[in-house]
């Protein structure tokens, strides 16, 4: 009768860890994909510079509509993120809000937009570029932020997998202990 009560109680642990490993690696395929968005997110930001920095003084139709199609890949990738804390909340803001501005700015660097002329068009170009940019680089850092926490998350869940599986075993060791 002990063995079988220590056989049942070693079934329903080992039950019950299996259960949390699964938990656990499901929450890994998720912060996975989520660091998958992000890096897909920095790949846009990327493509974005480096449509920018061609950006010629008279910009042509096609470049004009290469960014415009990196830009709307860019939101749809925005739109699905969803936050799991406050830190997170206050980063894809803050992303959401600078990929709008970069929008406006861009609409403003577009010809005709404007009718200012001669070496002040030049210097708004400048200007304007220079704001793409820095827009870009606060999307990057952010996203990058992003990518540390679920990192961080990643490493700490894989961190209670190996717990887990290490008290399984050391519990396994001593019910086979008890039982000989």
């Amino acid at each position: 009768a002990k063995i079988l009560i220590g056989i049942a109680a070693l079934m329903a642990f080992s039950a019950l860890v299996v259960i949390c490993i699964f938990s656990i690696l499901h929450d890994i395929r998720t912060e996975t994909e989520r660091v998958q968005s992000y890096s897909a997110i920095k790949d846009k930001i990327n493509a974005l510079n480096i449509s920018i920095a061609r950006f010629p003084r008279q910009p042509d139709a096609s470049l004009i509509l290469q960014i415009t199609s990196i830009r709307a890949s860019l939101e749809n990738l925005l739109g699905p993120l969803r936050s799991f804390d406050a830190t997170e909340e206050s980063l894809l803001r803050q992303i959401r809000t600078n990929a709008v501005e970069l929008g406006y700015t861009f609409e403003k660097l577009i010809p005709g937009s404007d009718r200012t002329t001669g070496p002040l068009l030049a210097e708004r170009r400048d200007v304007l570029v220079s704001q793409l940019w820095m827009k870009t680089q606060f999307i990057s850092d952010d996203t990058q932020d992003l990518m540390m926490i679920s990192q961080a998350r990643i490493n700490a869940a894989q961190l209670k997998a190996y717990i887990l599986v290490l008290g399984l075993i050391v519990t396994l060791i001593l019910v086979n202990a008890a039982i000989s």
